[in-house]
């Protein structure tokens, strides 16, 4: 077939036609994205879509997240009164169980109370005290923090120190500031964190690696419709696989530590070299972390002794922590010595905070005894998965430990429907 003028200008014309049809449908897509929040959310890649830019809060979670309320928080509707108001990160939230797992929502199950779950992944403890500002319009009666020392202690110092967020909080200490500056020359926390194994974490959760695809998947319309059609499709036929999260799967990624000494309750650490970073009380930054962590849990309980209402501190246990008794009972030496640096760690950490809240006269109750009564009862309260947050029944532990030190007044008046769940073991 011969290749004429006439037909190179049809092969122009259809390519010129292709063109301007995908343009106009990027035009359109992308006017929908931008008019329409909802449609923004779904053609958001799905590791991103759950959280929206703030200025103040760095994030905060999409209220069009399945089992979120128009606030983005986690709860069936916004409510014009609740008498427990909960505080706190993923633990809080309630990250991987469904919603009614949550410790607050058990919470409000045990004692009758509602309870209103202001949990957010990411956020420590100067979130929380914004949190604490835009929700104390619930009118609560107590506001339970839920403080997990494992990372809170070291996010605090990351929102004032590094992400310049919360000013307020800044030291103007020449020798404090001294002291960081001479620990970051030795590395600073993120250097050190690369250090120790996150570069292989990126390289495994990363999706974008760069170059004109990535350019194009956070410019495009059209490649973020395409990319969920096909994610819809994936879920479909991978449907009855291995889950990604399992035992065997947790085991095998990089920098992971696996125990089943005790079959039932088997599981798999994750990088405790980094996680003891967040945690090491003699760094000067951690130091710091605490300083502006002090501070902001004496700005909330003021804020809320103002309102009339009270607030506890809930101690949160990190996996490790909360594994010490039952990896004790079976003598275990295979494990690492990050592993017992990291428990030593924590628990220094807090009974420094028990001290501290003490002094101050902020009821707390430190949930880590409760979860080694869970192992003795034979219940597993983390997954088996290198997933380092509680499972259902692990946040049930929480929520039955709470329970109890829900008191309203010097005179034990309760909040509860039936007082006979004082008695919570």
């Amino acid at each position: 077939m011969r290749f004429t003028r006439s037909s190179a200008r049809k092969i122009i014309e259809v390519l010129a036609l292709f063109v301007g049809s995908l343009l106009l449908c990027e035009a359109i897509l992308s006017t929908l994205m931008a008019v329409f929040p909802r449609v923004r959310y779904h053609l958001t890649p799905s590791w991103k879509r759950g959280c929206i830019a703030d200025p103040i809060l760095g994030h905060r979670n999409s209220p069009f997240m399945p089992g979120h309320d128009r606030w983005g928080y986690r709860n069936v509707d916004v409510r014009h009164h609740v008498e427990v108001l909960a505080l706190g990160d993923s633990f809080t939230y309630g990250f991987g169980a469904p919603p009614e797992g949550a410790w607050p929502r058990q919470v409000e199950s045990l004692s009758g109370a509602t309870v209103y779950n202001g949990g957010v992944g990411g956020y420590g403890p100067c979130e929380y005290e914004v949190v604490l500002d835009e929700l104390l319009k619930l009118r609560p009666r107590i506001v339970v923090v839920g403080l997990l020392l494992g990372n809170d202690v070291a996010d605090a110092y990351e929102a004032v120190a590094i992400h310049g967020r919360f000013p307020r909080y800044a030291t103007k200490n020449p020798e404090v500031l001294s002291e960081i500056w001479r620990a970051d020359q030795r590395g600073t926390l993120r250097e050190l964190a690369r250090t120790a194994g996150l570069e292989d974490e990126e390289q495994l959760y990363g999706r974008e690696v760069g170059g004109l695809r990535t350019w194009i998947s956070r410019h495009s319309s059209l490649y973020a419709l395409a990319r969920e059609l096909k994610d819809l499709g994936d879920v479909t036929l991978h449907r009855g696989s291995v889950p990604p999260d399992s035992f065997r799967a947790a085991m095998r990624r990089p920098h992971r530590i696996a125990w089943e000494t005790d079959p039932r309750f088997r599981t798999v650490f994750r990088l405790l070299e980094v996680e003891n970073l967040a945690i090491d009380t003699d760094d000067p930054r951690i130091q710091e972390g605490m300083r502006i962590t002090d501070r902001v849990l004496l700005s909330m309980r003021a804020k809320v002794a103002d309102v009339g209402a009270r607030m506890v501190i809930a101690l949160l246990p990190n996996k490790p922590r909360a594994y010490a008794s039952v990896v004790d009972e079976h003598n275990q030496v295979c494990l690492p010595p990050s592993f017992f640096r990291n428990v030593e760690f924590e628990r220094r950490m807090t009974a420094r905070y028990e001290a501290f809240l003490e002094k101050n006269g902020i009821p707390f109750v430190d949930t880590e005894p409760a979860f080694a009564k869970a192992f003795l009862r034979g219940i597993a309260t983390f997954p088996e998965s290198d997933d380092h947050h509680p499972n259902v029944a692990g946040y049930r532990v929480i929520a039955e430990t709470i329970v109890p030190h829900l008191i309203l007044t010097e005179s034990s008046e309760s909040i509860f429907k039936d007082h006979s769940l004082l008695d919570v073991p």
